[in-house]
């Protein structure tokens, strides 16, 4: 037997001790678990705004004045489609994040650009997950035609 690739065979098992493959499964094993770092701040910060829209427009409903809670209903309809955009994205960036897919950082990043088109006036809370969310996606397209 060689000292450098040891083998034992009993019955279909082999046992390789080979320096170069285990140097080759490590590096398989390290870019397997590798996931992007800029659609998880993007993924935190959507997180976050959605939370804050959410508990901001519930919040202004729940009131004793009913002048108040029409008003607050008026202006969580006008901020609705800005929701949803901003929610059906931050879904789509978790899986994006979680399965490492290119197609789910995409169309985060196209549903953050609609939800700034649905309410312009909140563009700046969106448009760092808009740009991380591309940016994500581009480098991720890198990363697969690297293997």
């Amino acid at each position: 037997m060689n000292e450098n690739n040891m083998s034992a065979n009993s019955g279909d098992l082999a046992v390789s001790t080979n320096m170069e493959s285990a140097t080759t499964i490590q590096t398989n094993v390290s870019e397997k678990a590798k996931k992007s770092k800029l659609l998880l701040v993007s993924g935190i910060l959507g997180t976050l705004y959605l939370i804050y829209l959410i508990t901001y427009f519930m919040g202004g409903m729940a009131t004793d004045d009913q002048t108040q809670a029409i008003a607050g209903g008026l202006a969580t309809m006008l901020v609705m489609p800005h929701m949803l955009c901003v929610g059906v994205a931050v879904i789509f960036t978790w899986i994006g994040w979680a399965l490492r897919a290119r197609w789910g950082a995409l169309v985060a990043g196209i549903l953050y650009s609609v939800s700034i088109l649905a309410m312009f006036l909140y563009a700046p809370f969106v448009i760092i997950q808009l740009i991380l969310s591309f940016v994500g996606f581009a480098k991720m397209k890198k990363s697969n035609e690297a293997k």
